[in-house]
């Protein structure tokens, strides 16, 4: 365990184990939550959506998916045949957002 870091009389211990793709995570979310909507390009909730379902977080990627998709419909098409979704294609969320017929 690396040497706690100390601020304002709080101690956090800091580990060199731990994961970095929750660090990625971590920096889109903070991106999002500070901007306008607006802002936040239709990429960057296609790349939230990826990121989260590969995380096996699939309410949080059906969440940004579903914003994808609301700004442009293109990317339910996408979605259907994206890799990345394979671990959350049977979720309810996921068939709402993707159903198979429409395509």
């Amino acid at each position: 365990m690396a040497s706690p870091t100390v601020a304002k009389g709080i101690t956090i211990a800091r580990s060199r184990t731990s994961p970095r793709p929750s660090r990625l995570i971590r920096t889109m979310l903070m991106q999002c939550s500070t901007a306008d909507w607006p802002t936040v390009t239709m990429p960057e909730l296609y790349q939230l959506a990826r990121t989260f379902a590969l995380a096996g977080k699939p309410g949080e990627a059906c969440r940004y998916l579903e914003e994808a998709v609301g700004l442009r419909r293109y990317y339910q098409y996408k979605a259907l045949y994206e890799p990345d979704f394979d671990g959350i294609r049977n979720h309810e969320l996921f068939k709402k957002i993707v159903p198979d017929e429409d395509f």
